[in-house]
């Protein structure tokens, strides 16, 4: 009897906190981009970066795997 209901109760809460959409237009007010040229930033995410490290007292960076861009970064 508690496996039945231990499964109809997490079946209930995976679709409680489902994806109700996949329209990721809303993040782009909450995003910034940079480029990095001769390993000077440049673009609104850089200044977004520069201004928010300066009050920081520590910064994580992540990064995809594979990806080289980070060391340009770092």
């Amino acid at each position: 009897m508690k496996l039945p209901l231990y499964l109809l109760l997490t079946l209930v809460s995976l679709s409680i906190i489902g994806q109700d959409s996949t329209d990721l237009s809303y993040h782009k007010l909450d995003a910034y981009t940079f480029n990095i040229i001769d390993g000077q930033m440049f673009g609104n995410g850089a200044t977004f970066l520069k201004a928010e490290m300066s009050k920081a007292q520590f910064t994580l960076f992540g990064e995809y795997h594979g990806s080289a861009r980070i060391s340009e970064f770092a």
